[in-house]
């Protein structure tokens, strides 16, 4: 019932379609960290003695636990939203796309680099209440789109990560490339079409097995640049119009 309206309508979009995407994609979120805690806590009662494994366990617990935190922070924000109808409060970016979509995703993002590397946030600093941005695939009458949402409380960091997608555009740069680098490099909830996949070269299909797993090991720090480039001429994604509510 909650969900209705994006899941039996397409979008138009409106504010409280835009707040539906982004509540999914933070309740997946908030449901995935949960069990991984509950997991990752059984796992920990095992040990009888300190060793290795157990402290590298202790760690992902840990970092868990902080990614957590402020998570369950944006959903109750959004769960305030919903429960009193104030769909203002939230922002949207929509890009619509006349291609036949060829991936679906629901992923969200705390952006610590914007699209032309720059620093927009700090996440290493545990205990902030860092912004949060979502991004999901949605379909829509003339076709599919992409849309990004977030908290008013989130328009300072969150606007300007959208305004260097904007600068994508005005340099000439393939936009489908880069949103498709986002998803593929930050988002881990993606379906893709089998007759698509099927249809890409092998070496097409290693570069975007190695781009999957770029950001994978939480031992390794993210490169500044990595939405900067790569993945180039794997997606055919030309939007067409953009929507926004700001």
């Amino acid at each position: 019932m909650v969900f209705e309206p994006i899941d039996n309508y397409a979008l138009e979009p409106n504010p409280k379609q835009a707040t539906l995407y982004a509540y999914r994609s933070i309740c997946r979120e908030v449901y995935v960290k949960e069990n991984s805690l509950r997991l990752l806590s059984k796992q920990l009662s095992t040990f009888k003695a300190e060793n290795r494994t157990k402290e590298y366990i202790s760690d992902l617990k840990k970092g868990t636990e902080n990614g957590l935190i402020p998570l369950l922070n944006k959903k109750e924000k959004f769960d305030s939203v919903l429960r009193n109808e104030e769909f203002q409060k939230v922002r949207y970016v929509v890009l619509e796309c006349e291609n036949h979509p060829n991936t679906s995703f629901s992923g969200l993002l705390y952006p610590e680099f914007d699209f032309q590397g720059r620093v927009l946030q700090n996440i290493s600093e545990i205990g902030t209440n860092f912004s949060l941005i979502t991004f999901c695939s949605a379909p829509t009458k003339a076709g599919w789109a992409v849309i990004f949402s977030w908290h008013e409380s989130d328009d300072y960091i969150c606007s300007r990560f959208i305004d260097s997608i904007k600068e994508v555009l005005r340099s000439g740069k393939n936009l489908g490339d880069a949103i498709f680098r986002l998803i593929i490099a930050t988002c881990e909830n993606v379906a893709y079409s089998p007759e698509w996949w099927d249809s890409l070269c092998k070496d097409k299909k290693d570069e975007l097995s190695k781009y999957i797993r770029l950001n994978a090991d939480p031992w390794i720090p993210i490169n500044s640049d990595y939405l900067i480039s790569g993945l180039s001429n794997i997606v055919s994604w030309n939007f067409t119009n953009v929507y926004s509510s700001y």
